[in-house]
């Protein structure tokens, strides 16, 4: 646990220059940063500004303020100069052999976007007829189309204009106007690396690296075209960083492998403790699911999740003893779902969609079920090696857990001795996990209590974050 909140005088506080390409409360991760770092370092958050009105462009509080920039598109070949050009020199040679490679694709992909909007609509027009085709069938829109080369190459540059190119742009000049001399930059992901690296070469600044996934297969539909090209912007410049933090054990040690690494620090994705006891918001859970157990899926619905798994298996459920509810932010892979359970019979019977609720509200939304699902598929690392918000939520929230087998969520479950696993790939254990989980109101009970003592005592903000304060401190005085 760290020290209080009086530990350290504010007059005598190092600064910490938080920044994210997006906005800063999408994602809870980057609140508990800020919270619980203010205790000991005057901290900003910089990032950008939503898409609503509710959206305030700054928040103040006595050691912690968040900054929330306008957002615009800015060229990719842009950020590419700017990254070339900041690489030490044996890094740089590395990068003019990627710019051989990739600048010219990506500065005609530029042009014909900018120049030629119409001639690219026709380009694309060739992916419709599969597009159809999959959703047809119950696949994920856009998945075949998705693959094509000539996607993974707008997709590349599509992530260099809305992403790396503004942050590195519009948050560097935000620096150097305002005068900032951050004593620490703490880059949450690949897109903002770039200006921690500028901040270190022109104020000594300590880089402190935040990877929540392995940015180069975030994309599960990625193929070896934008893989070897993001590989290679982070490989060229993780090596900058003063200290690289990741959200579990096992993902760090695929860092280190990947870009040999000496240490990569894990932080997961833990709530804070706040010793209240969950008390569920009241929806329509518990009149749609009678006397039967209500297992829930909280998330956001995308590709390769494990989700068209779960309610495929479902149909071979014992509908009356398990009810399945499904809540999250509505897209094309939400309705895809929505479609399947249809076909499948399923819809309103066994299977139930809820409306998405704020992310203050995951912990007391779950708590009206009985037990939370995880059925991300273990394919891609970034969902082999997660470490998913809804783990802590559902935990916080006191539900037993059924997950996919995956590592690390797998791991954290025993250790709590809160859940079961099946295997996606065998969707026969799904069923009889299901079974074991409806059939055994003691079991469920022993499971749910398991869950919310674990979270108290071990999987909480608190109990995990010395990791962060611990790397400031050793960092900033190295």
């Amino acid at each position: 646990m760290v020290a209080s909140d009086a530990a350290v005088p504010v007059g005598q506080r190092r600064s910490v220059l938080m920044v994210c390409a997006h906005e800063p409360s999408r994602d809870p991760r980057i609140k508990w940063e800020a919270q619980y770092a203010s205790t000991e370092f005057d901290v900003t958050v910089l990032g950008f500004a939503g898409d609503t009105e509710m959206t305030v462009p700054v928040v103040k509080t006595e050691s912690c303020r968040t900054i929330r920039l306008k957002k615009s598109a800015i060229s990719g070949v842009w950020f590419f100069l700017r990254w070339l050009a900041a690489l030490p020199a044996l890094s740089r040679l590395a990068g003019i052999a990627l710019a051989t490679v990739f600048f010219p694709i990506l500065a005609l992909t530029e042009i014909a976007i900018d120049t030629s909007r119409p001639a690219i609509r026709w380009m694309l027009r060739g992916f419709s007829g599969r597009i159809a085709t999959e959703t047809a069938v119950g696949c994920h829109p856009m998945s075949g189309a998705r693959t094509h080369l000539m996607f993974r190459v707008a997709y590349i540059v599509a992530a260099l204009r809305n992403q790396f190119a503004p942050a590195a742009a519009l948050f560097w000049r935000y620096i150097r106007e305002e005068g900032l001399r951050p004593d620490v930059v703490h880059c949450n992901d690949l897109d903002t690396l770039l200006v921690g690296v500028l901040a270190k070469r022109k104020f000594g600044s300590t880089l402190v690296y935040d990877a929540h996934e392995f940015f180069p297969l975030s994309d599960p539909l990625c193929r070896w075209i934008d893989v070897t090209f993001f590989m290679l912007i982070e490989r060229l410049m993780i090596c900058k960083a003063d200290a690289v933090i990741t959200v579990n054990p096992m993902l760090a040690d695929v860092m280190k492998q990947r870009y040999g690494l000496r240490e990569v620090h894990s932080l997961p994705n833990a709530e804070p403790w706040t010793g209240k006891q969950a008390e569920s918001v009241e929806s329509n859970m518990n009149r749609l699911a009678g006397n039967r157990v209500k297992f829930l899926f909280q998330g956001r619905f995308s590709p390769e999740r494990g989700i068209e798994e779960l309610v495929t298996g479902w149909a071979r459920v014992d509908r009356s003893k398990a009810a399945l509810f499904l809540r999250g932010p509505d897209n094309a892979w939400r309705r895809s779902v929505l479609e399947l359970t249809k076909r499948l019979g399923l819809l309103n019977t066994a299977i139930y969609f809820l409306d998405p609720v704020e992310e203050d509200l995951l912990v007391t939304a779950a708590a009206e079920a009985d037990v939370g699902v995880i059925p991300y598929k273990p394919v891609a690392i970034n969902d082999r090696f997660s470490c998913p918000n809804k783990l802590s939520q559902y935990l916080h929230a006191g539900l037993m857990i059924i997950t996919n087998d995956l590592p690390y969520v797998r791991s954290v479950v025993e250790r709590a001795q809160a859940g079961l696993f099946y295997r996606s790939d065998d969707i026969s254990t799904l069923v009889s996990v299901v079974g074991r989980v409806a059939s055994d109101p003691n079991m469920l009970r022993r499971y749910k209590e398991n869950a919310r003592a674990f979270a108290c005592k071990k999987f909480n903000w608190q109990a995990q974050m010395d990791v962060l304060h611990n790397v400031y401190k050793n960092v900033a005085v190295s």
